[in-house]
């Protein structure tokens, strides 16, 4: 009793007490707060391009998700968020798409602990790191590498992420397998021409099933809806040309689309180039250039920046923050008709008044050369449609003509600055009438220091600059008044 009725003993006691409470207090607070993020999902994420952060788009998405989904990443993640930063950014999003949607659930399989899983699945090429999405019919295989976007040392050979595509990856996959009917599209080969691969991946994580075909000998699946052909070293015969208007009339029931992207280097191809004019769309020879320099990047006077001419192709997102078009290296295209019989054109992009045709020997500076005039405007992706009555039921049929092979490019799909990745995607889902597709496209991420806005550094210098010191203070001055009245 002596040592409590001690008055500085007493002190010390009370000074115990209200740190042990102070102490409790935070345990609770913190386990509170755990228990309630987890329920209730609040992140705040600070990196400057908010990495850790998935989109509202998928938060809808996954909100309205009425199928159970499995995601099963391929590694112990401890050891899967230690490889890298970005991979911890995958990590993290995985778990959030579990907290956003009850028919979401996330497992883990260690391929070296579990052998047996992979021969389970054996009619996939499974590795480490990789993620398997399972619907209750269609299952979804990701490689690790689909998940990030890589530059290529190439004196080195040695390859770099560079940005991360894993929430348009993994929400495109799980809307993929979740469509009762996915739209198919063919590219056309065959005939010594392209393969769009930014293209491919682009329409691939985004709900489009897609088959490549040897056009001159494999006939492409009844249920195709949309027709690739890009940039043919070769003209088509008049057989392949059958086939192909056989394909867009579909028996009378219309409702298939021919796109196709002209390339700079291209020979003549008449008999090609006559079915196109036939739908009331030429391909002149030449290179599309601009003199206006702020309507140029690069200062490079083939790669124009473009207008919008229909904005009905225009998402909501795309009119508010409209992002430059490019179209580099592109032919110049002619309406040959506005409507003829039951075919129509329009003009989606076209080039600036100040832009012209230079010869494609003279295109191979980023200047213009000789006496080239400026006859712009230009058209430079033009669709003509066919319509026709399938007894009460109205369809369409459409020719899509692009003058940019470039307009496809990785460099130019994956650059933050330009849109041409979103508009093309919005443009492959306006044709497939896709009412509610998920539009994700590939971004550049920066790197994941930390990048507050202003207002959220408003916030911290309060509570770590105000609040925490003056709670100090006021909580040392109570003390000191304390033992001053005792």
């Amino acid at each position: 009793m002596r040592f409590i009725n001690n008055s500085r003993n007493r002190y010390g006691i009370s000074a115990i007490a209200i740190s042990i409470i102070f102490i409790a207090v935070l345990v609770v607070l913190n386990i509170t707060v755990s228990f309630l993020t987890e329920r209730y999902p609040i992140r705040i994420d600070m990196t400057a391009t908010g990495a850790f952060e998935i989109s509202e788009q998928t938060i809808g998405f996954l909100e309205n998700l009425e199928l159970p989904v499995e995601i099963i990443l391929l590694a112990d993640p401890h050891s899967f968020r230690s490889i890298s930063n970005y991979h911890a950014l995958v990590l993290n999003l995985i778990q959030q798409y579990a907290r956003f949607s009850n028919n979401i659930s996330v497992s883990f399989v260690d391929l070296l602990r579990t052998p047996a899983f992979a021969a389970q699945h054996h009619n996939y090429n499974l590795r480490e790191n990789d993620v398997l999405i399972v619907a209750e019919t269609r299952t979804a295989h990701i490689p690790s590498r689909n998940m990030f976007n890589y530059t290529l040392d190439r004196h080195t050979g040695l390859s770099t992420v560079i940005s991360s595509t894993a929430e348009q990856t993994l929400t495109s996959a799980i809307y993929n397998i979740t469509l009762a009917v996915p739209t198919r599209i063919a590219l056309l080969g065959g005939m010594d021409g392209f393969s769009p691969l930014p293209l491919i991946q682009l329409l691939e994580v985004n709900g489009f099933d897609i088959e490549i075909y040897n056009f001159v000998v494999d006939d492409v699946h009844p249920e195709t809806e949309i027709a690739l052909l890009v940039a043919p070293g070769r003209d088509l015969t008049r057989q392949l040309l059958n086939r192909l208007e056989e394909f867009l009339y579909n028996d009378g029931q219309l409702g298939r689309t021919l796109f196709y992207v002209a390339g700079p280097d291209q020979p003549p191809l008449p008999y090609l180039e006559a079915f196109l004019e036939e739908w009331g769309i030429a391909v002149r020879p030449g290179i599309v250039f601009e003199t206006n320099p702020s309507h140029v990047v690069n200062l490079n006077h083939f790669i124009p920046v473009v207008n919008y001419t229909d904005w009905s192709i225009l998402t909501d997102e795309m009119l508010i923050n409209p992002a430059l078009t490019i179209m580099p290296y592109g032919r110049p295209l002619e309406v040959v008709f506005d409507t003829r019989d039951s075919r129509f054109t329009n003009v989606l992009l076209s080039y600036t008044e100040t832009s012209g045709v230079q010869a494609v020997e003279f295109a191979q500076d980023d200047r213009v050369q000789g006496d080239a005039e400026t006859t712009g405007p230009i058209p430079a992706l033009v669709v003509s449609s066919q319509f026709d009555f399938a007894g009460r039921t109205q369809g369409f049929s459409n020719v899509i003509v692009s003058s940019s092979l470039m307009s496809l490019d990785e460099s130019v799909f994956h650059s933050p600055a330009l849109g041409n990745a979103e508009y093309f995607l919005n443009l492959f889902n306006v044709v497939a009438m896709r009412e509610s597709p998920v539009n994700i496209v590939p971004r550049t991420l920066g790197g994941l220091e930390l990048g507050i806005t202003s207002t959220i550094a408003v916030v911290l210098g309060i509570i770590f600059v105000g609040l925490v010191p003056f709670s100090l203070i006021a909580l040392g001055t109570i003390k000191w008044i304390r033992r001053r009245n005792r």
